[in-house]
């Protein structure tokens, strides 16, 4: 590697670092050894470096949706083992997978006994290529309850503090 090429190649990584592209910086030195052990050009080399950049976003995104959706595990329809409970209509779930219901504006109520696994469905569309890019939030019947008791709560001390006189 040349003085001219090493120079190059710090003010790249410059650069990709202040244009916050993370995957992009790490990548562009392998991805140029490659680009020209298979003789491609420069637009060849940039498209790969693009979509490196893309689909590590797309990864972290997804991971940022996870954590926002507060789940208590990270779980996977692929994971889910539809054998174990036969009472679950795989193909409608795979159908609820795909979102369909979310562009229609509709809602997804799971009613069932308790201890039957009600809130695991739920879990399992988030990271499905259906879900990818919408937004969704699964709570339990526990904690929007205790949601309401803590807002009524807070709704009855404020108006008990008005009522006390100054």
């Amino acid at each position: 590697m040349s003085k001219t090429e090493t120079k190059s190649t710090v003010l790249v990584k410059h650069h990709l670092k202040t244009l916050k592209l993370p995957t992009m910086h790490a990548e562009c030195e392998k991805t140029a050894a490659r680009a020209a052990q298979e003789n491609l050009d420069h637009l060849a080399y940039l498209l790969s470096l693009c979509e490196l950049e893309l689909v590590d976003r797309e990864r972290r995104a997804a991971e940022r949706r996870l954590k926002a959706a507060r789940f208590p595990a990270t779980k996977t329809l692929d994971e889910f083992d539809f054998a174990a409970r036969p009472s679950i209509n795989k193909p409608l779930v795979l159908e609820l997978a795909k979102g369909d219901w979310i562009d229609k504006r509709e809602n997804l109520l799971l009613v069932g006994p308790s201890e039957t696994g009600k809130p695991q469905p739920p879990q399992y569309p988030s990271g499905h290529r259906g879900m990818r890019g919408r937004n969704h939030r699964y709570r339990s019947q526990a904690s929007a309850v205790r949601q309401n008791v803590q807002a009524f709560r807070a709704c009855d001390a404020a108006g008990a503090r008005a009522a006390l006189p100054r």
